[in-house]
């Protein structure tokens, strides 16, 4: 739900010492900033978004707070406390994850008013969709500007105007119905998928294909669909949900867009995709609406006349390709006397005369919407090229030109060109001065400073997480060693809060990439990972940064980026006195399920307990589920490099985890979290039942790759700290609600004659 709240105030001294250990709903209810600092035209204010998870309500809540500049900056002069205040909250248990700008976010696209009275943003309230919501500054009641049934993509200002893209329903309701009364009853199964077949609405809710968008305006508070010229009917462009980039000019008639191309011109051969040979068949299948096409091609930047409800090309070309070379943030800016349009990431036209011009790809461009003509400020393909940041007018008719290194460019109009008048730009005219930063570590939670760029004064303002000023978090130490190879490996080392030197400690070893920059709280992801409340069970946590080089695609890739690199790092840290070899723990989701299930079955002996959740970990089932996918041919090269059919079942039945669970030793927790990951990992948890090894599977249907939801990470992750804690510790949670559960491990344990010692509760 949305609502206004009363002003809160903080303490930022953290002087109560630590009181009790970390533990997973600590983890849920920490806020994290999920948007950069707003600040208002006139500089009076500013604004940001913190997100966390709520118990026992088990919702996700985003708070947009407000902040008076010269508050802060008295603040900041004096150490004076502050209290912002909450202009809005919304909260609901969803998912956010799939393929959609602003993933986790709840709130997202903070824009101002152009007065300075309001904000403008886009939240998810309760639901799947995005709605358009305004909250004014005078009564702090946010209003919702679109219906609850569109979900609004994105959306452009200009003075009174407001446009948007309102795409379809995005109720995830039928999502994994195989029986929903939208999917037919008869199917020509022929090419597809397992998936595909067993739940037909799966692919359309990722948000990855070309879809219809309708083009929505609002004046005051009524919003209406813009009207096509041609038919009267709404227009409808095709759109993406992966990139889009919105503006309307200053008198609020015309706007900028980025479509799917209507047609594909033959001049368009003549670009060059990724070193496609045939470009135009290739430019064709991006156009289409197949859901495994490649979304970077056949877009474009178009015009549309809002009150005529007519649209054209911008240019005469597609967008660069963003995906695979052209790194550029796709944006467009018109220029303050609404004559101009400045575009980032584009090809530019070629002649039509001669199909000659210039094939490369456009970090920066100019057009004059009067007369056609382009100018190209940025080559990205130049070897030292930056990226495009952000493109943005000045009153005076300057370009600012952004890149993602923060550095700029300023370019002004001298006898109809656009010339480069400074390598740095200088600052915007009445900029507030405020310098905001949000900062945090691997030990440091997320907070935000401010420093005041006329005296020079800095201070920390909001702390959104004073909850853990009474909560023993341990300690995260970034550590390196050496693989077989010879390669520098780095992870992340998390001490219990009470960690003694000299004691040898279980390990639980997480995998996924590790963010040296990033406060550790679980991991990489919610999902397959506990961090801080595993290491304050007493265990030592460490997060693997795994290589990606030449064995990736191969069948040597689990061993080489996976297996040999937790090994080496149980060797290190076993001669270093901090791990007892013999209880060593492993945890893998995703890609790592494979790295995971691929180490257990080749080095059995090595671990004593392992986390296998949303992944495939090399099975049968598995692979024959992604059949008549793009990934077929990648997999197939992956887990054995050759089908599983003649001499290529060999290969198979020596590389494929799935073929080789008599060799698992460690007790194995299965965990999907949604009917599409539960038939891979079916692969691994039959066999490993049908043999009677100690195995547990927990099926959240509810849940998605990356789990989201409050309830769903607060029950995945107790398992797992439960699981780690039972194997490696021989420790039991005397929680009641828990007895079952570990009635059924210390059965498996006696079953399996465990070596962990006695079965019983310890």
């Amino acid at each position: 739900m949305v609502f206004v709240a009363l002003a809160l105030s903080f303490t930022l001294t953290r002087a109560v010492p630590a009181t009790r250990p970390f533990e997973v709903r600590d983890s849920i209810q920490i806020a994290d900033f999920i948007e950069a600092p707003v600040f208002s035209p006139d500089g009076r204010h500013f604004v940001t978004v913190t997100q966390r998870g709520v118990l026992p309500r088990g919702v996700t809540e985003a708070t947009l707070w407000l902040f008076e500049t010269a508050e802060v900056r008295r603040t900041v002069a004096e150490g004076s406390p502050i209290a912002p205040m909450p202009l809005a909250r919304i909260s609901g248990a969803i998912n956010t994850g799939i393929g959609v700008l602003g993933s986790k976010g709840l709130v997202m696209n903070i824009r101002w008013t152009p007065d300075s009275t309001g904000v403008l943003f886009l939240g998810r309230n309760d639901q799947d969709n995005r709605q358009l919501f305004r909250v004014s500054l005078d009564d702090r009641k946010a209003l919702s500007l679109s219906a609850a049934t569109q979900d609004v993509v994105d959306f452009a200002i200009a003075g009174h105007r407001i446009v948007y893209y309102a795409a379809p329903d995005a109720s995830t309701q039928d999502l994994w119905n195989s029986m929903a009364p939208s999917s037919p009853d008869i199917v020509v199964g022929t090419g597809m998928s397992l998936t595909q077949l067993f739940f037909p609405n799966a692919q359309k809710s990722s948000r990855q294909m070309p879809t219809p968008f309708e083009v929505w305006s609002i004046e005051g508070a009524t919003a209406a669909p813009v009207k096509e010229a041609s038919r009267g009917a709404p227009l409808s462009v095709i759109g993406s949900y992966n990139v889009s980039a919105m503006t309307v000019s200053p008198d609020g008639t015309r706007l900028i867009i980025i479509v799917h191309a209507d047609e594909i011109p033959k001049s368009w051969e003549h670009y060059e995709f990724s070193g496609k040979a045939d470009t135009r068949a290739f430019l064709a299948h991006a156009a289409s609406e197949s859901p495994q096409q490649d979304l970077g091609r056949a877009l474009q930047y178009q015009v549309i006349d809002l009150d005529k409800g007519e649209r054209h090309p911008l240019l005469d070309a597609p967008l660069a390709d963003w995906q695979r070379g052209g790194k550029d943030a796709l944006q467009a800016a018109w220029s303050p006397e609404g004559r101009h349009v400045a575009v980032s990431g584009t090809y530019l036209p070629l002649d039509r005369g001669t199909g000659k011009g210039s094939l490369k790809r456009c970090g920066a461009a100019v057009i004059d919407t009067r007369t056609g003509k382009f100018q190209c400020l940025v080559d990205n393909t130049k070897a030292n090229a930056a990226p495009v940041h952000g493109l943005s007018w000045q009153g005076t008719g300057h370009l600012i030109v952004r890149f993602n290194n923060a550095n700029s460019l300023d370019y002004e109009q001298r006898n109809g060109r656009w010339h480069l008048t400074a390598s740095v730009a200088a600052a915007a005219t009445g900029a507030p001065p405020l310098a905001l930063s949000i900062r945090q570590a691997l030990n440091d939670p997320p907070t935000l400073f401010a420093k005041d760029s006329i005296s020079g004064q800095e201070r920390r303002i909001f702390d959104p997480n004073p909850q853990l000023a009474d909560i023993a978090m341990g300690t995260v130490t970034e550590i390196f060693w050496k693989d077989a190879h010879g390669r520098t490996i780095n992870g992340g080392l998390v001490e219990p809060a009470d960690f003694v030197p000299g004691k040898r400690y279980p390990l639980v070893i997480q995998t996924h990439n590790f963010r040296p920059r990033r406060f550790f709280r679980t991991g990489i992801s919610d999902t397959a990972s506990a961090g801080r409340a595993l290491a304050a069970r007493g265990m030592l946590v460490l997060q693997v940064d795994e290589p990606a080089d030449a064995f990736m695609f191969t069948p040597q890739e689990a061993t080489e980026n996976g297996t040999n690199v937790y090994l080496a790092a149980i060797d290190k840290l076993t001669s270093d006195g901090l791990v007892d070899p013999k209880r060593i723990g492993i945890t893998g989701y995703s890609r790592t399920a494979w790295y995971v299930s691929k180490a257990i079955t080749d080095a059995p002996d090595r671990f004593a307990a392992a986390v296998v959740a949303n992944g495939d970990p090399g099975s049968l089932l598995g692979y024959y589920g992604i059949l008549e996918s793009t990934d077929e041919d990648q997999w197939t090269a992956t887990f054995a490099g050759a089908q599983p059919y003649g001499d290529g079942l060999k290969q198979w039945i020596a590389n494929a985890p799935g073929f080789r669970t008599e060799r698992i030793q460690a007790p194995v927790l299965i965990a999907a979290g949604d009917p599409g990951h539960l038939l891979p990992l079916w692969g691994l948890y039959a066999p490993l039942r049908q043999q009677g090894k100690p195995v547990e599977l927990q099926y959240i249907r509810g849940g998605q790759h990356n789990l989201i939801k409050p309830l769903e990470i607060l029950a995945h992750q107790e398992l797992i700290v439960d699981w780690f804690d039972f194997w490696l510790n021989g420790h039991e949670d005397p929680n009641a609600e828990k007895l079952e559960q570990y009635r059924r491990w210390v059965n498996m344990c006696t079953a399996t004659r465990s070596s962990r010692g006695s079965c019983n509760s310890q």
